[in-house]
């Protein structure tokens, strides 16, 4: 399927599949998320980007730290540049990690990419996430539903329909009690 978008030259394709690689996103990477994506200058709302390192395995990949990379922000964009891409791999390095998704805000319910933000993501590489949270980030990332999930596949960004994000996203429980204490 293909959405058709007054605002993009060219259709987004719509993955439907319930089943195939999928994103782990530990309950501390929501919550940071949730913290640092909404950013005001003085008063005013802007876009805003974050990076989610983590491990990549052959189904899926698990995110498990947050990268606040520098950027240049407004109330529609966000730029980041050579010398912030080579901080965050510096960062990445460190941790012994890398960019399993990016994630960032548009200002109203829009989850869906833009062309820009197909063609100037960070990471363009098969299997890559790109997150879109509405709102300027303000609502936070939950319900999963609310936002766009984005893949990387077949040189383009595939938008997960609200079936696939429901089957393939994951927030992992901060505990599974397998006992009650008597």
């Amino acid at each position: 399927m293909m959405l058709t978008l007054e605002h993009r030259q060219k259709p987004l394709p719509v993955e439907e599949s319930r089943t195939g690689p999928s994103l782990v996103l530990t309950p501390a990477v929501v919550r940071t998320i949730d913290h640092l994506l909404p950013k005001r200058v003085g008063k005013v709302s802007h876009e805003n980007v974050l990076y989610i390192a983590g491990v990549i395995e052959p189904s899926r990949r698990l995110g498990v730290s947050v990268i606040a990379p520098k950027a240049e922000t407004g109330r529609g964009y966000y730029r980041t540049d050579r010398a912030s891409h080579a901080e965050v791999l510096d960062a990445l390095g460190e941790l012994g990690l890398v960019v399993v998704a990016q994630v960032h805000c548009h200002p109203s319910r829009g989850i869906y990419h833009s062309d820009a933000d197909d063609d100037l993501a960070f990471v363009r590489a098969e299997g890559h996430w790109s997150i879109v949270v509405p709102h300027y980030g303000q609502r936070g990332m939950l319900p999963l539903r609310d936002c766009g999930f984005h893949r990387f596949s077949q040189g383009q960004f595939f938008l997960l329909s609200e079936e696939a994000v429901s089957q393939r996203i994951l927030v992992l429980p901060e505990a599974v009690e397998l006992y009650r204490g008597q």
